[in-house]
């Protein structure tokens, strides 16, 4: 109740996100209490906009200055995650006065949306004779990772990264023409949109001969939910590429059949052949061919 028995039109109005920013703001707004209005008898000393996690927490104070409402812009850790429910916190605001119990208003829940996606630009340097694929922040300051895309076809549909990067530059150790895309991820799920696709050489993208019989390392690598393997062969023929666990055990056969002079990739989505996922650990990836076998290793983690 407010002054003389009166009914306190203190109330919580909103509590909405603030827009356009990284998340970790919400906007509160609320009606004044009737304690603000003469005579003084129990004054209102500020106004305290309240979180509750484990009990009420203190946010910001706000001090009274004769207004019909009030605004305050507020901090929060409850910054909605791309794919999952939004947090529910509750907030309220209490009118402290100077003598006697707070008043307080209803509570209500609210959330803060990130809406800055993070933007990148990529750039490609060759210091011969390996090559550097890297990364460069435009916007976002809450950047997680950038995904590393590259295909031997112009204008290639992104499927899976082959890297997911924490660092700033993949180091291609033998260079190919590969044309390369990128997109930037931040902490709260965000997708940025896809860069510029780029090439080591702008003029034209040949076929991409196999030098050899070889395998190159897998990529990401440990990784959770994929890796790929990428493998040259020299002649057409018979390959069987196959995952192995450290036991000796053969758990997903990923191709059996010919294939084409040249390098080749297939993704291994750590699922063995019957569908079903397998455990974090180390595996063996194996080529066989009449050139000869070829063998790798990744850490699947979880």
């Amino acid at each position: 109740m407010g002054r003389y028995g009166i009914l306190d039109p203190l109330a919580l109005v909103s509590v909405t996100d603030v827009p356009q920013d990284e998340g970790g703001f919400l906007s509160v707004t609320w009606t004044a209490s009737s304690h603000e209005a003469p005579p003084p008898a129990a004054a209102v000393a500020f106004y305290e906009v309240q979180r509750f996690g484990d009990v009420w927490e203190p946010l910001v104070q706000v001090a009274p200055e004769g207004l019909a409402q009030y605004t305050a812009t507020v901090p929060t850790p409850d910054v909605m995650i791309v794919g999952e429910p939004p947090p529910q916190s509750l907030y309220r605001v209490a009118a402290v006065l100077d003598q006697g119990e707070p008043a307080y208003t209803e509570a209500l829940p609210g959330y803060s949306v990130d809406d800055i996606a993070p933007v990148v630009r990529l750039e490609i340097h060759e210091p011969d004779p390996v090559l550097l694929v890297c990364w460069f922040p435009v916007t976002g300051d809450d950047l997680d990772h950038v995904e590393l895309y590259r295909d031997v076809t112009p204008g290639f549909d992104p499927a899976a990264p082959f890297a997911v990067m924490h660092e700033p530059c993949y180091l291609q150790e033998h260079p190919v023409f590969y044309y390369y895309v990128a997109r930037a991820v931040d902490r709260h799920g965000n997708l940025g949109p896809w860069t510029e696709t780029l090439h080591p050489d702008p003029t034209a993208a040949p076929e991409l001969p196999a030098l050899s019989f070889a395998m190159e390392p897998l990529q990401p690598n440990p990784f959770n939910p994929r890796t790929r393997l990428r493998f040259g062969t020299t002649q057409p023929g018979p390959v069987k590429v196959e995952v192995y666990d450290l036991r000796g055990t053969r758990i997903a056969l990923l191709g059996d059949g010919t294939v084409a002079a040249g390098w080749h990739e297939m993704d291994w989505n750590g699922r063995d052949d019957a569908g079903l996922a397998v455990a974090a650990g180390a595996y063996v990836f194996r080529v066989t061919s009449p050139e000869g076998v070829l063998t790798g290793k990744a850490a699947l983690i979880k």
